[in-house]
């Protein structure tokens, strides 16, 4: 996955969320499917962009995707 393809399907995963009205089992299992994918694809963050790294963080502090102590337990600060 390229850094341009990482990037718009956050932006993408973030507009679904934002907008589906009723958070269902069903869709919410699709969501943390898709979140999960888009967070192992890059753990450290350091292909995202400033406004897709916020993205990621509200949504799992909403949803808690991923325990919140060891979300970006693994950025490269250096990468910042």
């Amino acid at each position: 996955m390229t850094k341009q393809e990482l990037n718009r399907d956050v932006k993408r995963l973030f507009n679904k969320v934002r907008k589906a009205d009723i958070l269902d089992d069903k869709i919410m299992s699709e969501i943390q499917k898709e979140f999960m994918r888009l967070y192992w694809a890059d753990k450290e963050f350091e292909n995202l962009t400033r406004d897709n790294i916020l993205r990621m963080l509200v949504m799992n502090r909403k949803y808690n995707f991923k325990n919140h102590a060891f979300f970006t337990i693994s950025i490269n600060e250096d990468k910042l």
